[in-house]
């Protein structure tokens, strides 16, 4: 049995993300059957309960992560725009384009049963079956990194002086991802790479240009999400007895302040 499980950001799930978790929790993989997002789970969800794009990308990425760890064969998978919090970049899975799908096999002689649960502030998911007789390693290095924008945006609804960040900026990054898995033996059995690629996303935010705050005037809070970094080099791997052994080199974007370090941050007026 694998699991894997990520942070939700809110105190309950959407409706979206609990009818996704329901639909897929107790599905059965027999020999050389497919998961197939976009028949599987798609087409049974209603269009009113596809509120929650993220929180449904969320649910697709935390069953890839396992399918990834349990060395299942991943026939389709379409990155994510931007890296999330919630889950290492390169092992997103985005569901909600039109083009977009998630695909597993199972390759294994037995059936394999896939649990989704939502439980104290996580998704987890499970697979379960014969995967013990595998080690898989997820080994990441960002190759690239591209600067993003800062606007202003002038704002007569907030006093003279005030400044409100409205949406923090991120820079683009090219990724090359690979995994490897290995019998009991250590021998390969599979190596594959690929890459993803984040566009950045441009950094807003709104200058107060009125006069002298009104009596009780509050200021509205910043974008409250940290600035985005990223381990320049991180391998993970599952071993055969189910431990996760990490071994991370943060190089130049893995700590705080790294962006403005870089030279990363483009002001635009």
């Amino acid at each position: 049995m694998l699991f894997r499980s990520t942070s939700y950001a809110r105190p309950e799930p959407s409706n979206a993300v609990r009818r996704t978790i329901a639909i897929i929790d107790g599905m059965t993989l027999a020999p050389r059957a497919t998961f197939d997002w976009s028949s599987d789970v798609g087409r049974r969800t209603p269009l009113d309960e596809r509120d929650d794009s993220e929180g449904v990308n969320q649910v697709a990425s935390t069953l890839h992560a396992a399918a990834f760890f349990a060395g299942l064969p991943i026939l389709a998978r379409s990155a994510a725009r931007r890296p999330s919090l919630y889950i290492k970049a390169g092992l997103e899975a985005s569901v909600n384009g039109p083009d977009e799908n998630l695909v597993l096999a199972n390759d294994r002689s037995t059936p394999i049963a896939i649990g989704m649960r939502f439980e104290h502030g996580s998704i987890t998911a499970a697979i379960r079956g014969e995967l013990s007789d595998r080690s898989v390693s997820f080994v990441r290095r960002i190759e690239a990194f591209e600067p993003f924008e800062e606007f202003h945006d002038f704002d007569h609804t907030l006093p003279s002086g005030s400044r409100v960040l409205v949406r923090r900026g991120m820079p683009g990054f090219r990724v090359l991802r690979e995994r490897v898995i290995r019998d009991a033996s250590g021998a390969i059995l599979a190596q594959e790479r690929s890459k993803d690629v984040y566009r950045p996303l441009s950094q807003v935010w709104r200058i107060g240009a009125g006069g002298e705050p009104a009596p009780g005037f509050v200021r509205p809070a910043n974008d409250p999400r940290p600035e985005y970094i990223v381990d320049e080099r991180l391998e993970m791997t599952r071993t055969q007895h189910g431990a996760m052994e990490v071994q991370r080199d943060a190089g130049r974007s893995g700590s705080y302040g790294w962006t403005a370090r870089e030279g990363l941050l483009v002001h635009r007026e």
